[in-house]
């Protein structure tokens, strides 16, 4: 009987947590991801930077192609935030049906979206 208690508990935070700590509790990790992804360009640069040949090209490519990768992200988790705000919506109206719909749609829009093959406008919310 605890056990099932403290699933819900854990189930229902979003509904039960104050906004504060629950800002801080979920948004810490999406900053952290960032900054990583911001790591993990300067590491790139670096090691681009120290190559004897063709070191200012390469950093060229780099310097044009971060700011796309961080539109692609922010993308990526714009989309997600958007989705996971229209499922939590539906599945508080009752209709859990339509909310698995909607998750289903943006599996296969993620799954789309990383095989490059064009087809993620092919299936919409």
């Amino acid at each position: 009987m605890d056990k099932n208690k403290e699933e819900n508990r854990e189930r229902n935070k979003m509904k039960d947590m104050p906004v504060g700590k629950l800002m801080i509790q979920m948004g810490i990790p999406m900053i952290l991801s960032m900054a990583l992804q911001a790591v993990y360009n300067i590491v790139d640069s670096a090691f681009v930077g120290n190559m004897k040949v063709g070191s200012e090209t390469a950093l060229n490519a780099l310097t044009l192609v971060f700011p796309v990768q961080m539109l692609m992200v922010a993308l990526g988790i714009g989309t997600g935030v958007g989705t996971n705000a229209f499922i939590a919506r539906t599945l508080g109206q009752g209709d859990k049906e339509r909310a698995a719909k909607v998750a289903g749609n943006r599996q296969i829009h993620v799954f789309n979206d990383r095989s490059g093959d064009g087809s993620c406008h092919k299936h919409h919310t």
